[in-house]
């Protein structure tokens, strides 16, 4: 429900490359849930309003594309209750939430598709359209489905173990949604996830004799045919190998992203044997992160995820190649992200990649700061500094800039 209280933001920095006040100090009126008024100065004071000026930078609500949290069924890894507190850390106002198998399958046999409510408190959650319900896509999800989703269309293993025939059917599949892309990550292994030492180099084995990059780029081939042949936009949110970055920048066709963690650490990492490190894809050269940080900054990487993939502290007590894949990285992402990115770009920019362009490609409504948008808002502070979450690969580590609160639907969250 909206919130219809009256807010006067004093003497916040916009950080928004859409906004004709983007860079500028100003007051900020908000009624009702809607921007009223923008001006250097606000004087004239709404009976009943809240005067905000703690605040130091104001941006549209920041948006994490690729969320794997608070599964249905796997509550012993992460309850609802830890996620969206996890949620608020981050700043994230907006979240989209790939399903597993295993809800693709409750939905056919009649349950909800979607996890939890778009109306909840603080979050405005959104959620993928599965195509199948088997690694090899081999059952498919029927179009009322597709159409109940109403964001995009996903699918969890072709290109790189179904026939293009199947392919093309499975870009067939999304064209009932208008504009919608087709979400495609690197299919999950199975067995003979173990890990693996040449010549003083790291790798986890997956796909190809535990040759990660030459997976991925050899995915990436297949997907850029999968367009070439359909017609249809796809979008791979987890690169983490630079290797050919520049072949896929000139591929209209094919959208990128990538996740902090790949900003961070190199396969040399795991040479530690922590299960820290243990993500999927998994980690790349360290050559690589000055590539991805470029690309990002190029526009040839469009946005930032989390890849949240939480489990229970438990299952990491486990020897290392027994420990599972993925990590919780929703607290801490965004501003590692900003850590890493800060040195080339203006905070404005990075609200480029965490915000708009995350929005276009879920096919989501913009959200700028101007009179009459939605206010729905991430205020921070990029030159203040955050320690990172104890449940999360930065625990021991200091990240830049600082989120002080978030806005949605009206209603003021402030961060603890």
């Amino acid at each position: 429900m909206k919130d219809t209280s009256t807010y006067l933001l004093k003497s916040v920095r916009v950080t928004d490359p859409m906004s004709a006040w983007n860079h500028q100090e100003v007051d900020v009126l908000i009624r009702a849930g809607v921007v009223e008024a923008i001006d250097g100065q606000i004087d004239r004071i709404p009976e009943g309003c809240r005067v905000l000026e703690e605040f130091t930078c104001i941006s549209p609500g920041w948006v994490d594309p690729w969320n794997h949290g608070a599964k249905p069924g796997e509550e012993h890894h992460q309850t609802l209750q830890e996620w969206t507190a996890q949620l608020a850390q981050s700043g994230i106002t907006t979240v989209a939430l790939s399903p597993t198998k295993s809800q693709c399958i409750e939905q056919l046999a009649g349950v909800d598709y979607r996890p939890f409510s778009h109306q909840m408190d603080g979050i405005s959650v959104h959620s993928f359209a599965p195509h199948s319900h088997k690694m090899e896509g081999q059952h498919m999800v029927n179009y009322q489905l597709l159409a109940q989703a109403g964001a995009v269309g996903f699918t969890d293993a072709f290109p790189n173990k179904v026939s293009k025939a199947l392919m093309i059917e499975s870009a067939k599949y999304t064209s009932i949604l208008e504009g919608a892309r087709i979400w495609v990550v690197l299919p999950d292994p199975g067995l003979g996830r173990t890990f693996q030492v040449w010549e003083g180099d790291t790798a986890l084995s997956m796909g190809l004799e535990g040759m990660p990059m030459f997976e991925e780029r050899f995915y990436l081939q297949q997907l850029s045919t999968l367009v070439e042949y359909t017609g249809k936009a796809a979008v791979y949110p987890l690169l983490s190998s630079a290797s050919g970055l520049e072949k896929w920048e000139a591929h209209s066709g094919l959208t990128l992203g990538t996740a902090a963690h790949y900003l961070w650490w190199s396969d040399k990492s795991v040479a530690e044997f922590n299960e820290g490190y243990k993500f999927w894809p998994p980690l790349s050269p360290h050559s690589d992160q000055a590539a991805l940080v470029q690309g990002l900054k190029s526009g040839c990487i469009s946005f930032l995820c989390s890849d949240h993939r939480p489990y229970h502290s438990d299952a990491r007590e486990t020897a290392f190649p027994d420990a599972p894949f993925g990590q919780s990285t929703l607290p801490s992402f965004s501003l590692a992200g900003w850590t890493r990115l800060r040195s080339c770009m203006q905070p404005s920019e990075f609200i480029q990649i965490i915000s708009h362009n995350s929005r276009a490609l879920l096919g989501l409504p913009s959200i700028r700061i101007c009179p009459g948008s939605e206010a729905e808002f991430t205020f921070w502070n990029p030159e203040g500094q955050t320690l990172g979450a104890l449940d999360s690969p930065w625990a021991n580590c200091v990240l830049d800039g600082e989120i002080q609160g978030r806005m949605i639907q009206g209603q003021l969250h402030l961060t603890e």
